[in-house]
């Protein structure tokens, strides 16, 4: 498998728009038609992703049924494979996973297709009752990834990719390997955050290390969310406060309004710990503001890991990161008190 992830993040900016597709043109049609199999229509997930690149919707002519299509670049295929084989452990411990048809990956020209049942939902709509049920989604999955039987190789794969991270950076800052968008503040800051690596070294399991907005989604029906993409799984042997610390972030502290976010922060934690509780480890070394910070950091040198492997990095990427690690600092207060509600 290859040492970094190689797709391209499907969205800009912290948060994806609201699930929405679009027919393609003739001449769209025509870029995929080499690619996809299709007897019936066929929509794009709105996305930054470029033709014949994206995610599709199909509504099959011949069964009346909607599949779901990623095209991605074939390097993605290893991924794609992890991601999927551990879905259908999630799934056999009991929890409810989008699995991916048979016969599929396939490789095509320079891409890599995969295809799964549509699911028709939407993404956190920021209320209480989405905060609660995430936080028993999460929990179970937790739950499950702690008895990951093969958790050693996810270890050993996290430790390699950090210590590749370290003698990046490391020849970044001493001007043996240039990164032309990282200006000096910017170094500063890598140096004086690269530390909190090493506090992710206790109370490890498996985990997530994705749950960004886009990847939880709130399907019809279904009592809690679904969790999707598990790709970045495969490296990450890191404490269950990571993949929490990220989830704040992105779901409670992006509100303007403290009172907001402690709110559904605090339905959050309740309901996870209901499930957790004396089951998993609290971290005592690691703050949340911590664990959000090295999780930009990370995401940094991930960056910087594709542009020294002569990969397109978009700008917006690397100062949504930095701008994470500012807001850190500046919602110190705040993540205190959602530090207490973690500890709880």
């Amino acid at each position: 498998m290859s040492s970094c992830l190689t797709k391209l993040p499907a969205f800009s900016g912290l948060f994806p728009p609201q699930i929405t597709y679009k027919r393609l043109s003739g001449s769209e049609l025509e870029i995929l038609s080499d690619l996809i199999e299709f007897d019936g229509e066929i929509e794009k997930l709105v996305s930054q992703l470029k033709l014949p690149l994206g995610f599709f919707r199909i509504k099959s002519v011949s069964d009346s049924v909607f599949y779901f299509i990623k095209v991605l670049p074939k390097q993605s295929v290893d991924h794609l494979i992890f991601s999927n084989e551990l879905a259908h452990y999630l799934y056999a411990k009991g929890l409810e996973c989008n699995l991916m048809c048979s016969g599929y990956p396939v490789i095509k020209n320079q891409y890599c297709i995969s295809k799964y049942p549509f699911l028709n939902g939407r993404y956190n709509n920021g209320t209480p009752e989405d905060a609660n049920s995430l936080g028993l989604s999460i929990g179970h999955m937790h739950l499950a990834l702690s008895e990951y039987p093969n958790h050693k190789e996810i270890k050993r794969n996290k430790d390699k990719r950090f210590n590749c991270f370290r003698k990046l950076l490391n020849a970044v800052l001493s001007h043996r390997k240039v990164i032309p968008w990282l200006s000096n503040d910017q170094l500063e800051l890598l140096s004086k955050y690269i530390g909190l690596l090493d506090k992710l070294e206790d109370n490890c399991q498996v985990i997530h290390g994705d749950l960004n907005f886009g990847n939880i989604i709130y399907v019809d029906n279904r009592q809690n969310p679904l969790i999707l993409d598990y790709e970045n799984t495969y490296y990450s042997y890191l404490p269950p406060l990571f993949d929490l610390a990220m989830l704040t972030e992105r779901f409670f502290v992006v509100s303007k309004d403290d009172e907001i976010s402690y709110n559904l922060a605090s339905e959050f934690f309740k309901s996870y710990w209901s499930i957790c509780k004396k089951k998993l480890p609290v971290h005592k070394d690691l703050s949340l503001k911590e664990a959000m910070q090295a999780s930009s950091i990370r995401s940094l040198l991930v960056l910087i890991e594709k542009e020294n492997s002569g990969n397109y990095v978009p700008i917006s990427e690397v100062k949504k990161f930095f701008l994470l690690l500012k807001q850190a600092e500046e919602r110190s207060n705040l993540l205190t008190e959602l530090d207490l509600l973690y500890r709880k």
